[in-house]
């Protein structure tokens, strides 16, 4: 299936209330909407904003999650500084997934500090490849062998003959990194996890939008 996905995993000692993450993230005036399910949550509408807690990780689904997260891999984003002022001292985990383009991007920050971010699509394979590689992306990693062109293609033993290209995996090594917050790999498709209402939703007023923009000027 194709996934659509804007979401950040938090690994913390004690999760910030709803408040308080709404507020790192420069957004003050929301209406609560209800609870609904992380298969519906996963990629919100613009303006909405969904948080829970599964497998004792702290769920946030956001579309406004900036691009800057990926692609300014050696500092922290003013969006990212946000998440850290209240989790100081716990790994964050940013991604997104847009099957329609083979878009896929990643950053892990650990202690305030951004160690692993990595992105692309399918104009461009591999954009951003900053720090180690995580221990979830090793096995996928050894399937690799790099052409004369220096592009890096991946083979499996399904399809011995059709190589893949970096953004064609891209999805992949998010799968793989997840299971170390959710427990299962996110295509596991836990039924726990993806059916029941574990997300607490959010409508984002529209004047919050523009005085979150002004904040971070």
């Amino acid at each position: 299936m194709g996934w659509k996905a804007s979401c950040i995993f938090v690994k913390s000692p004690e999760f910030a209330d709803d408040s308080k993450v709404l507020h790192s993230l420069g957004i003050d005036k929301v209406d609560a909407i209800g609870t609904e399910t992380f298969d519906n949550s996963i990629y919100p509408k613009p303006r909405y904003i969904y948080i829970g807690t599964y497998n004792n990780t702290h769920i946030i689904c956001y579309e406004g999650i900036p691009s800057e997260c990926y692609s300014i891999p050696k500092q922290l984003t003013e969006f990212e500084k946000g998440l850290t002022s209240i989790y100081t001292d716990a790994e964050i985990f940013i991604f997104s997934l847009h099957s329609v383009v083979n878009h896929y991007a990643f950053a892990l920050i650990d202690c305030s500090m951004k160690v692993r971010a990595k992105c692309g699509d399918a104009d461009n394979p591999l954009i951003i490849d900053y720090g180690d590689p995580l221990e979830e992306e090793k096995e996928l990693l050894a399937r690799a062998k790099v052409d004369s062109k220096g592009q890096r293609l991946f083979y499996f033993d399904d399809f011995p003959n059709e190589p893949f290209t970096e953004d064609q995996v891209g999805e992949n090594f998010i799968f793989s990194i997840s299971a170390r917050y959710l427990g299962d790999s996110l295509d596991a498709y836990n039924q726990e996890l993806f059916e029941e209402e574990i997300m607490r939703g959010y409508k984002i007023k529209k004047a919050n939008i523009f005085s979150s923009i002004f904040k971070r000027l």
